[in-house]
């Protein structure tokens, strides 16, 4: 297997397209099921902003981002790649552990921690927690990976 540097451009479009996967497939159902859990079956922006936002917006923003660190940590771990990864040609390597993939993406909890480590990234090319679990992401030569 060969494996090549990542520019920070292909990392940055493979992380807007797992956003954009996890906010299709897994936010806008999950919010549906919320709003009609609540009895709204034809929701206004008014309804919405109070019932939902005003009532639990810091609640429902730590489950959307503990539900962004499990989709990444779990792509990461059983595949090497979340979908915008494979999309883009990129792997990680050196996750060991569901543990480790955990760690390596904790910073999707808390939220200030994500400028700290695209800093790190930017000035070494490596985050800060791919240091700490000595993991990286690399481009893979996939027509070679398949022979």
């Amino acid at each position: 297997m060969r494996f090549t540097g990542v520019s920070l451009q292909k990392r940055g479009a493979a992380f807007l397209m797992d956003c954009l996967i996890f906010y299709f497939v897994i936010f806008i159902p999950y919010f549906s099921a919320l709003i009609f859990s609540m009895g709204i079956y034809e929701p206004s922006l008014d309804i919405i902003f109070n019932e939902i936002i005003m009532s639990g917006l810091s609640a429902g923003l730590g489950i959307i981002f503990l539900f962004f660190m499990f989709y990444k940590s779990s792509f990461e771990y059983v595949f090497s790649q979340t979908p915008g990864k494979y999309f883009f040609k990129i792997k990680v390597e050196g996750v060991s552990s569901f543990g480790k993939s955990l760690l390596r993406n904790i910073v999707f909890l808390f939220p200030p921690l994500i400028f700290f480590d695209v800093f790190s990234l930017i000035v070494s090319d490596q985050r800060f927690f791919e240091k700490i679990t000595n993991t990286q992401v690399l481009n893979s030569n996939m027509e070679k990976d398949k022979k």
